[in-house]
């Protein structure tokens, strides 16, 4: 589970099965939110919002919600197109040796994990490790530079995939992964960055935009926006993406349908809104 953009939760892989509880086109707004049951036993909940923004015929942006409630060490891995991250925001502090079990675990090793492998962590294939010196509290970006393994990006293109966190963490981290040798021109190694809240019986929100651009970025700024309601304080995000061209996007999505006051004097009722200022 650690190797895919998804929630790791106790440390350990998760099983399949969901069910849509939304879905819904509303251009410039896709939006699909998604449960699980089954993923981990005992949780009280295990839910993904994802939503795709337009903001011209060529350009969009992505906000990823992913709520948690229950077990422990909840674990957000994401990893871009390239064997290098540029991280903005914060300082990780990096060392050379061990993987990310720790500094004096070896590479692919399971330890009292071997006799169910496929239940590992697989924290013991993840190496040349960078960790933040304590808690995070602050927005921060990672920026992948697409590298070109199989001769798809067009002459004169720069694509890449910037990441912008909005959540409180005990721990940020970067650490490379190598994806299956088995094919022709596969990459050697992805960069992935891991957001951890430690604990037990663990709460979490998770809040991540993603925004692909080629060469110039498309967002100046993102930022979680106060927010007024009666549900579980983990139940409702806002945010503002404020783009390149002037535009900002107040994003407000809700894990039930529920009455919100948001920063600025926006009130809405519902699943998922957005206001557009242009």
């Amino acid at each position: 589970t650690i190797s895919h953009n998804t929630l790791q939760v106790d440390d350990t892989r998760s099983s399949p099965g969901g069910r849509v509880e939304l879905f819904a086109i509303a251009p410039p707004v896709r939006v699909i939110d998604v449960s699980s049951t089954t993923a981990y036993e005992g949780l009280e909940a295990y839910r993904r919002t994802v939503t795709l923004v337009d903001i011209s015929e060529t350009d969009s942006y992505v906000l990823d919600v992913f709520r948690a409630r229950g077990g422990t060490n909840h674990r957000l891995s994401y990893h871009g197109p390239a064997e290098t991250a540029r991280v903005e925001g914060i300082d990780l502090v990096g060392r050379s040796t061990g993987t990310f079990a720790g500094p004096d675990v070896a590479f692919a090793t399971l330890g009292e994990e071997r006799d169910d492998p496929h239940r590992s962590s697989g924290f013991t294939y993840l190496y040349d490790i960078a960790r933040s010196a304590g808690p995070i509290d602050t927005t921060y970006t990672v920026d992948w530079t697409c590298e070109d393994k199989r001769g798809r990006i067009v002459e004169g293109k720069e694509p890449h995939l910037r990441l912008h966190a909005l959540t409180s963490c005990d721990e940020v981290a970067l650490a490379s992964g190598d994806p299956p040798q088995n094919r022709p021109n596969a990459p050697r190694r992805y960069r992935y960055l891991i957001q951890s809240r430690l604990g037990e019986d663990m709460q979490s929100q998770f809040i991540t935009v993603l925004e692909p651009y080629d060469r110039d970025p498309i967002i100046d700024r993102v930022r979680a926006l106060d927010v007024e309601h009666n549900a579980d304080p983990n139940a409702v995000a806002a945010v503002a993406v404020e783009l390149m061209n002037g535009t900002t996007d107040i994003l407000i999505s809700c894990e039930e349908p529920t009455a919100v006051t948001v920063e600025g004097g926006i009130t809405f009722e519902g699943r998922f809104g957005m206001v557009r200022s242009e």
